[in-house]
């Protein structure tokens, strides 16, 4: 095809035109300009010529110029001009096709730099090359080492696939041999190639390679005869592949590092399910331990608070009792502390929040560790620093928690000296602080004394315990809103202190029942109350603690015995432990609160039980209550006087200050007599003691009953129990 059309070059008025109708005026030579194809394009068409001039351009017709003699002139004027437009027409098509082939390679790279799956880069790579070099079939194929196929492109096979298979494997034999982009033109001639049934009459292929090997090939062909493939063709295949190639890799790459990662992440999902399985059966196992341990407990620590009500009971058992139910409650708390340890691990650890007496439980870790102490021949101080709030709202439990480990901790790491606990109130914070004359930590292991399972070994000491005590401290200090500092001196000793919220409430939770006073009934009619528990210990410790106050009490051994009883009798009070065979005591309350009485029940619900849902599930179920074993006797009597509306009777003292009719109640006198008692106390004043006492004795009939032990105490120089007493209310 020629590279110019005459026609379009001498269109009408065109410069060209114009100028070669001058000329031939100027030469007086009339001409004939014809095309390629012999048609008349410009002069006179009826005029015959003796002259014929021909127009070629690279060896390629164009056109024709027919005149006379004269003609020569014109003809030498028409070639220079069609060869220099031929000229710029060359130039100006090479620069749009390099335009258009950096372009389409742009774009290519775009794509493959957006593949990462190998078989869409071999997609994209193929029609790309079509976009750029002619072609009826082509491939892009992909081996491994054994030259099996691991991923394949192609276009233009349809109805004969068989032989472009073996016209692509052909290829791809010379590929591995050689390792070089080729074009062949007559296939058919080259040796290669089998002859027999070739599907094309050129190909033009290029090699995908990296540093280290041949991976595949890039290939286009064409099955017209008078097609051919040039270097620049071949050229353009190999930039192509260039580009390819890396793409590949990468993709190969991300394909290999994405079954990496799905593995790992398998062996995760696998490690976390197995983790997940053993978490759950050791929490399992807590769980069932911590019920099997409650159960007994709940009869030890349930009598031992039945018997020290008992007033027929001497001094010196009534010590037994307080010792029997003080160690109890440790056994309990350290079962709480194992289960706290699961729920941590697990991270299902949660504050629950109530009001609790502050200076209560200050008070009983007083004297817990004043006996440990004592142990040891060294002292324990309680020293407030201030007025406390008698009620405040917090997690009573978690924060003794905390204490037992900061305390336990500086006895046991101390040997002569002293174990002192302050406490601090300052609005609606409390300060604490533990401080020790012990051997002191050394300053590089602070911060990793609060990791878990790590324990410090000190010359002559023997490492007890767990590590835990001091991680488990900080996380439950963090959860109340506070962080636990340290200072320490090796050789010197330790302060451990921190702070947390602890609004004061007024009134708040269970009031306590001053220790020369008991219950001994209620006002009113006598009151059926139906127990019902599997575990006759636990019945036995209920019937003891309910009977001797007046109600009457019927015994059911599971829910369904339960249910058929309570229908039948309608006693006012039902206690329901949650776990019995036959008929669970959550089925029991559903089954009663269905029936046309249910409204009328009062139901608390047991259980010894420590899974966190337990007390949502018996109060949805429909429980007016819920009380975990070991059951607490003055939180029984508090849940009572709340859902039944009870008004307590407590029992006879001797003296004017309490009649039966209640004429002169109880009370606790002002704060500023008690504290200067207290500081009286400290100082072992026992004459600024007993006329304080008989000031405040004869300054309200109301008092008399609560300075009647202090009486007795200064009598015999009790001074620290004095201090002890009063503890609880200055």
């Amino acid at each position: 095809m020629a590279r110019i059309r005459l026609k379009k070059l001498f269109r009408p008025r065109s410069p060209l035109t114009l100028l070669l109708e001058e000329l031939s005026s100027t030469f007086e030579s009339p001409f004939q300009l014809l095309d390629h194809e012999g048609k008349h394009l410009l002069g006179e068409p009826d005029l015959a010529f003796e002259k014929e001039f021909p127009l070629e351009l690279d060896g390629e017709h164009v056109g024709l110029l027919r005149g006379d003699g004269r003609s020569g002139a014109l003809f030498s004027a028409l070639h220079h001009w069609i060869t220099e437009e031929n000229s710029k027409k060359k130039m100006a098509d090479e620069v749009l096709n390099a335009y258009r082939e950096i372009t389409l390679l742009y774009h290519l790279s775009e794509k493959l730099s957006t593949s990462l799956k190998i078989h869409k880069v071999v997609a994209v790579a193929l029609e790309e090359v079509g976009r750029l070099i002619r072609g009826t079939c082509g491939a892009a194929v992909l081996f491994d080492a054994s030259r099996v196929a691991v991923a394949k492109s192609s276009f233009g096979w349809e109805g004969n696939e068989e032989s472009y298979e073996t016209l692509s494997e052909q290829v791809l034999g010379i590929v591995e041999s050689s390792e070089k982009a080729e074009v062949v033109n007559l296939l058919q001639e080259d040796h290669r190639f089998e002859a027999t049934a070739l599907p094309v009459q050129s190909l033009v292929w290029a090699p995908l390679k990296s540093k280290h090997r041949i991976f595949g090939v890039l290939w286009m062909g064409h099955s017209d005869a008078g097609h051919e493939y040039s270097a620049a063709d071949l050229n353009l295949l190999n930039t192509i592949a260039s580009q390819v190639s890396p793409a590949i890799e990468n993709a190969e790459f991300y394909e290999n590092m994405e079954q990496l990662v799905q593995a790992r992440t398998n062996e995760l999902s696998q490690a976390k399910e197995a983790a997940e399985m053993a978490n759950l059966a050791k929490s399992q196992f807590l769980a069932n331990m911590s019920h099997e341990l409650r159960t007994p407990l709940n009869g030890l620590l349930g009598y031992a608070q039945i018997l020290q009500r008992d007033k027929d009971v001497t001094s010196k058992q009534q010590e037994g009792l307080a010792v029997i139910q003080k160690s109890g409650e440790h056994l309990l708390t350290l079962i709480n502390d194992i289960l706290d340890l699961s729920k941590i691990e697990a991270g299902k650890e949660e504050l629950h929040e109530g009001e609790f007496s502050l200076p209560e439980v200050l008070h009983n870790l007083e004297e817990l560790f004043r006996l440990r102490a004592e142990k040891k021949s060294i002292d324990f101080v309680y020293r407030k620093e201030s007025a406390l709030p008698q009620w405040v709202h917090g997690d009573a439990r978690k924060l003794r928690q905390v204490l037992i480990n900061l305390l336990g901790n500086a006895i046991k790491f101390t040997d002569s000296g002293e174990v002192c606990l302050s406490v601090k109130a300052v609005d609606n914070t409390i300060l604490f602080k533990v401080s020790d004359t012990g051997v002191g930590i050394p300053g590089q292991h602070l911060e990793e004394i609060f990791q878990a399972f790590r324990q410090l070994n000190h010359e002559n000491q023997t490492t007890e315990g767990t590590g835990l005590g001091l991680a488990i401290s900080s996380r439950l200090v963090r959860m109340m809103g506070g962080h636990i500092e340290v200072e320490s001196e090796l050789g010197r000793g330790s302060t451990f202190s921190f702070s947390v919220q602890l609004p004061a409430v007024s009134g708040g939770g269970t009031a306590r029942i001053p220790s020369n006073q008991s219950i001994v009934g209620y006002k009113g009619e006598t009151l059926t109350a139906l127990i019902v528990e599997d575990k006759a210990p636990n019945r036995a410790v209920l019937v003891d603690l309910l009977e001797p106050l007046g109600f009457k009490v019927l015994e059911a051994h599971n829910g369904k015995e339960g249910v058929e009883s309570a229908l039948h009798h309608k006693p006012a009070l039902i206690l329901m432990d949650l776990v019995m065979p036959v008929m669970s005591g959550l089925e029991a309350i559903k089954a009663l609160r269905a029936s046309p009485q249910g409204d009328d029940f009062v139901i608390v619900a047991l259980s010894a039980s420590v899974f966190e849902n337990d007390q949502e599930k018996s109060l949805e179920a429909g429980s007016n209550a819920f009380l975990p074993k070991p059951i607490r006797a003055d939180e029984l009597l508090e849940c009572l006087r709340q859902h039944l509306d009870l008004d307590w009777l407590y029992e006879k003292r001797e003296g004017p200050s309490s009649t039966e009719s209640g004429e002169h109640p109880w009370a606790v006198p002002p704060q500023e007599q008690l504290v200067d008692l207290y500081h009286y106390a400290k100082q072992g004043n026992i004459g600024e003691i007993r006329r304080q006492i008989k000031s405040i004795a004869a300054s309200d009939e109301r008092f008399k009953a609560f300075v009647k032990p202090l009486q007795l105490m200064a009598k015999s120089f009790q001074m620290k129990a004095i201090c002890a007493y009063l503890d609880d209310y200055v």
